[in-house]
């Protein structure tokens, strides 16, 4: 195993057994507000614990996370760089819907070398290393290949005040495919591109440390990962789409009609 992925490993470990306590503490509050205060002191003991065992390993990364804004870029001017979430589907663990995650990357001049997704409930473990291919609980995973959109699970993911930006891309997809889907973590999401779970992913807005080494995971198991217009640029735009080669180039054109039409409407 890689080195570094062996470290985030073991920091995910130790993240997990805090967000686990909390998942279980948290469906004891009854009012929203105190839940909402006590997911967010999870979330940063979790992420305090990852960049605990990141920093005793590597103590001149830099570390961008979730949580502490204003220690998210040391300034180590390091060529590596860690992308961390302690809990990607915040709302899932607040509302107890067991779909979210802990999210590790690690990038050395702007390319990503290695991804883990760990989701602590299931105990599911997605890992990828740069031209090693991908791993769900140490088994080796690829993509499926299913070419016709009208086959194909689709998932995204937007809140309610995101919607009049976004129903009519969700709407031109799910005119074209089987089925969609939105479960509310996008790493997670990637992760079941990545091993066949479900055929493509799309949605925009996301964090870079949230899809980081979810995007890492996908790529190496064969899926082709763009932003929306194509390029290689999910970590700067926050858009992303995701699918295997045969129905990526569907699905977008699927989301670019979408905005062609919001633009020419604007115009």
């Amino acid at each position: 195993m890689h080195p570094m992925l062996t470290i985030a490993r073991r920091a995910a470990e130790e993240a997990g057994k805090v967000v686990k306590r909390g998942y279980r503490d948290a469906s004891r509050l009854h009012f929203r507000e105190k839940r909402i205060d006590f997911a967010r002191a999870v979330n940063q003991s979790a992420e305090q614990a990852i960049r605990q065992i990141l920093n005793e390993k590597y103590p001149d990364y830099d570390i961008i996370g979730q949580e502490y804004d204003d220690q998210s870029v040391q300034t180590t001017e390091s060529e590596y760089q860690w992308l961390i979430t302690a809990i990607d589907g915040g709302e899932n663990f607040l509302r107890g819907l067991p779909h979210f995650a802990v999210s590790i990357a690690a990038s050395k001049q702007g390319k990503l070398e290695i991804g883990l997704v760990y989701n602590p409930l299931t105990e599911d473990w997605f890992l990828a290393a740069r031209g090693q291919g991908s791993q769900l609980n140490g088994q080796r995973i690829r993509t499926n290949t299913i070419r016709e959109p009208t086959r194909a699970m689709i998932a995204t993911h937007f809140t309610a005040s995101d919607y009049s930006s976004e129903s009519a891309r969700t709407h031109s997809v799910l005119q074209n495919i089987s089925e969609l889907r939105c479960l509310g973590a996008a790493s997670l999401d990637l992760c079941f591109v990545a091993c066949g779970r479900l055929d493509g992913y799309f949605a925009s807005k996301l964090n870079n440390w949230d899809i980081a080494a979810a995007v890492l995971i996908a790529q190496e198991s064969g899926v082709i990962v763009s932003d929306y217009e194509g390029n290689n640029a999910m970590l700067e735009t926050g858009t992303v789409i995701a699918a295997n080669a045969q129905l990526h180039p569907s699905l977008k054109k699927m989301i670019h009609e979408t905005q062609i039409t919001a633009t020419a409407a604007e115009n």
